[in-house]
């Protein structure tokens, strides 16, 4: 019988990040194409702990698909963020502004599959990776995760995909 404690702290040491070896492997295909993260399309809405967060993304065109978030707490906007993945020599790349930051962080996608996509970027601060999972036709999971004071933090969204009505707006 094999010990535990092997795949325990084989496990404990990729997750510490224990040697030079990206967190992901980079699963990505030679020539990815934004139409994969098609699924990502249209608006998301979390509405947990009195915190409600809508995210919306274009459709893909000319080597871009356009994001925002925004999230409202006590009535007010709490946080936003403009978001861009874009097709670059380098490969695909998810661009974020929190606050509007001007320049946005780039985190390159490691894995790229239907209905997953990991980007990471191991040298920003926090977060160093941001995760999208297509769970069903209209429930996505987003998260981000990383080391943070050199302890792990993650954070993570379950959206809902929300009806958008013009003149309509939603209560928060």
């Amino acid at each position: 019988m094999r010990p535990l404690y092997t795949p325990l702290f084989a496990g404990l040491a990729a997750f510490a990040g224990l040697g030079s070896e990206p967190t992901t492997p980079n699963r990505v295909p030679d020539d990815p194409d934004l139409g994969t993260l098609s699924w990502l399309v249209g608006a998301w809405t979390s509405d947990e702990g009195g915190k409600v967060v809508d995210e919306h993304w274009t459709h893909a065109a000319g080597g871009t698909m356009l994001g925002a978030s925004r999230t409202v707490q006590g009535g007010k906007t709490a946080f936003f963020e403009f978001l861009r993945i874009e097709k670059t020599p380098e490969g695909i790349v998810y661009f974020a502004a929190p606050m509007g930051r001007h320049p946005p962080t780039p985190f390159r996608a490691v894995e790229l599959a239907a209905g997953r996509v990991v980007f990471e970027n191991r040298e920003h601060d926090f977060p160093q990776r941001i995760i999208y999972t297509r769970e069903s036709d209209d429930v996505i999971r987003a998260r981000i995760e990383g080391t943070q004071a050199g302890k792990a933090r993650a954070e993570e969204w379950l959206y809902r995909r929300a009806p958008v009505t013009p003149g309509q707006p939603r209560p928060g």
